[in-house]
């Protein structure tokens, strides 16, 4: 059974991971994929996991979309590409996400500004973008999150 057949889902840092195994799983029950990410090759790759079956056409219920999603004008792109290609969006996924690793007294000011910008400003900016379409089809928002903010690393 293909639960989410006619479904339009967004997956955002769908290149890698997470965002990518849930891209595959939602185009195994019947979506209509948006992948996500800043590196197409890696978007790409996930979509050529895609199943190749009589009840999902590979080659027409995907699209690819190269966008930083810390870049407004790029997430309002997306979502055009998006409704252009597919008409509607039922399922938004904010996955995309960024880590800092080290210490805070090594950490310079850009990477916690980078990581903000992706992590808090992006998933805002989808949302926002997104938020009108969703409403029409009374979709739903996922956003994925790290267990990191539970504690201190």
């Amino acid at each position: 059974m293909k639960r989410f057949k006619e479904k339009t889902v967004i997956v955002t840092g769908a290149g890698s991971g997470i965002g990518r195994a849930t891209a595959i799983r939602f185009a195994e029950e019947g979506a209509r994929v948006v992948l996500v990410g800043r590196t197409a090759e890696t978007l790409e790759q996930t979509a050529a996991e895609f199943p190749e079956d009589h009840t999902w056409i590979h080659t027409d219920n995907y699209l690819c979309v190269t966008c930083d999603i810390s870049v407004q004008s790029q997430v309002q792109g997306m979502i055009s590409s998006a409704i252009d290609k597919f008409e509607k969006i039922d399922i938004l996924v904010n996955n995309a996400g960024k880590a800092i690793q080290g210490k805070i007294t090594n950490l310079s000011s850009e990477d916690w500004h980078s990581a903000i910008n992706i992590n808090l400003n992006g998933t805002f900016y989808v949302c926002q973008a997104a938020m009108p379409h969703l409403i029409a089809t009374k979709g739903n928002i996922v956003n994925v999150s790290s267990l990191s903010g539970m504690g201190g690393d």
